[in-house]
């Protein structure tokens, strides 16, 4: 077997544990008030915080400053949406749709006043209706004060009848 070789430490290594490191346990030995005082962590801290808040700032002046921006520009469209699509074509549609209606206002008021002329009337006895219908008719042909032209010769004659029925 071999023997060990002899090795030789050097003095440091030899020396108690508080010359050795004297840094490392100093920190150990320190409050940690002390630990926060000698290495300004509060001041790193409120560094760290204020960067946030303005981080935090610029965000929200950002958002705000694309949401305005935004906003301006969706107005912006709807404008020219409306001024170049909407409104061509909506002003003449609109123009027909009240002359249609008033056309078909006007055939429809049209057409009940005539047909309400001669309607018989459930609410009247017979005699009534007929003598209802009878001063419609005269007030529709007016009052006569001459009498009716006279009928022409070919009124008077009978119509001649066709070859084909005098034959059956």
């Amino acid at each position: 077997m071999s023997t060990p070789e002899a090795t030789t430490t050097p003095p440091a290594a030899e020396a108690a544990p508080e010359e050795a490191a004297p840094g490392m346990i100093a920190k150990v030995k320190m409050s940690l008030s002390d630990y926060a005082v000698k290495y300004e962590l509060d001041k790193k801290y409120e560094a760290v915080v204020a960067y946030e808040e303005e981080k935090k700032a610029a965000t929200i002046e950002t958002y705000e400053s694309l949401k305005a921006s935004t906003l301006e520009k969706l107005e912006a469209t709807k404008a020219a949406i409306n001024e170049k699509v909407v409104e061509p074509y909506v002003a003449p549609a609109a123009e027909y749709v009240a002359e249609t209606a008033s056309a078909t206002d006007a055939k429809v008021r049209e057409t009940a006043a005539a047909t309400t002329k001669y309607t018989y009337d459930t609410t009247l006895t017979a005699y009534e209706n007929v003598a209802s219908f009878l001063f419609k008719m005269q007030c529709a042909l007016g009052s006569r004060t001459k009498p009716a032209p006279e009928e022409t010769a070919a009124e008077d004659e009978p119509a001649a009848e066709p070859a084909a029925v005098a034959a059956v």
